[in-house]
């Protein structure tokens, strides 16, 4: 019972010092080497199990410990998984946020006019957090799609902005009839500025087309593009 309570005792300390603050703040903004986190790791093991006579003895595996309470777990944070998803929020943060200037700072530096939902490459020289950012490039985009705004920016076919659907080149039944997969989407709205309803009846299904007629068409009067 006393081992017990010493080790409840040390496991509240340990959640204490891996809460996010000040410690993890630097997780925000760059990869942290897993030699680093497997040396953070080893130092919370020793203090865990550690006795009274100082002795390490392993009770279970750590992966175990890390589990969550009601995984039959500790609760102890996963400090590499903490670090990626810090990341991805930052990532979807910079790419959804355009107001604020570390987002316009960023994307203005690194992405300019190049394709968002393309992979990202960093550079030797680029920080450290756009190297981290570009790693988990495809975690950051996953579940993220376009936003119609004045249609410049999106593509009809390749990119992803239909809600529920891929991207519409998917779905077309005669891919070889789309002349130019990264045409916008003026070749396919009236002069009116409604949807062209006879164009994507030709190469769409019909319930495709129904569900892209369903959405407001691209007004070059409207905001931006943008992502979310």
């Amino acid at each position: 019972m006393e081992v017990q309570i010493f080790v409840h005792g040390r496991q509240n300390h340990l959640g204490a010092i891996s809460d996010p603050a000040v410690p993890l703040y630097s997780m925000q903004l760059a990869t942290i080497p897993f030699r680093i986190i497997d040396k953070v790791e080893k130092v919370c093991r020793g203090f865990l199990w550690r006795d009274e006579d100082e002795k390490r003895k392993l009770m279970i595996g750590w992966e175990e410990i890390m589990r969550s309470k009601n995984e039959g777990g500790l609760g102890l944070k996963n400090l590499r998984t903490i670090n990626q998803a810090f990341l991805t929020i930052v990532g979807c943060g910079m790419l959804t946020d355009n107001q604020s200037l570390w987002a316009q700072v960023m994307k203005a530096k690194y992405i300019k006019g190049s394709d968002l939902f393309q992979s990202q490459v960093a550079k030797p020289l680029d920080s450290p957090f756009w190297k981290a950012i570009c790693k988990i490039w495809t975690d950051i985009l996953f579940g993220m799609r376009w936003i119609m705004g004045d249609g410049k920016t999106v593509s009809l076919w390749v990119d992803d902005w239909v809600p529920h659907s891929r991207p519409l080149l998917s779905y077309a039944t005669d891919p070889e009839s789309i002349v130019d997969i990264r045409a916008k989407f003026q070749n396919y709205t009236t002069a009116s500025g409604d949807w062209d309803a006879t164009k994507l009846e030709l190469i769409l299904p019909y319930e495709i087309s129904a569900r892209v007629q369903s959405l407001l068409p691209p007004n070059t009067l409207a905001s931006p593009d943008s992502v979310a």
